[in-house]
């Protein structure tokens, strides 16, 4: 569930999921305490461990999100609608940091800086 509009969720740009772990009868377990919540909160660590935003340790309010935004803050997101109206999904990852970074204007229509 989010209040965010369109363009405002790093999951529009492909770079964010939520996560939820099934309890042994095979539902969804939101719980905030026992087995289940120890995953979740071990699931983050791992995520902020190799470089995501583990919503489990930095957005308690947002769990169970993970999200890879370098050096951008959950805010953030929407900063990067001029670009994917520019260039699609691989112009925002390129402002990231994390696309394919190409070089080659027959495959951009353009040279990047």
């Amino acid at each position: 569930m989010t209040n965010a509009r369109g363009g405002e969720s790093w999951h529009n740009y492909g770079v964010a999921a939520d996560i939820v772990f099934n309890d042994a009868r095979g539902r969804p377990s939101w719980a905030d305490t026992g087995e289940y919540a120890d995953l979740r909160t071990r699931y983050g660590e791992l995520a902020v461990a190799n470089g995501l935003s583990g919503a489990e340790l930095d957005e308690p309010e947002d769990r169970p999100h993970i999200a890879l935004h370098p050096g951008l803050t959950a805010g953030d997101a929407s900063t990067l609608k001029d670009e994917v109206r520019r260039g699609g999904l691989e112009e925002a990852w390129d402002t990231m940091g994390i696309g394919e970074q190409v070089d080659d204007p027959t495959q951009t229509g353009g040279t990047r800086p």
